[in-house]
């Protein structure tokens, strides 16, 4: 996993959708990002395979969580 620094965002835009208006900066915390892409697919086997439920947030500090290899195939 790769550490993504927090800071300030434009969100939004003028030019599509009414909803999207009006841009406006909001802050951002710094979060952790897997460096692999991982495709829904796959994410679906895995959680069928470990019965993960994918709305429990992870309790494990992330250095714990970058020792795990996990196979999809």
């Amino acid at each position: 996993m790769i550490w993504i620094p927090g800071g300030a965002v434009r969100m939004g835009s003028e030019k599509f959708h009414a909803e999207e208006r009006p841009v406006h900066e909001v802050a951002v915390d710094g979060f952790w990002m897997n460096w692999y892409t991982v495709t829904n697919e796959e994410f679906a086997r895995f959680v069928d395979r470990y019965q993960h439920d994918p709305h429990r947030l992870p309790l494990r500090r992330a250095s714990e969580r970058n020792r795990e290899r996990v196979s999809l195939g």
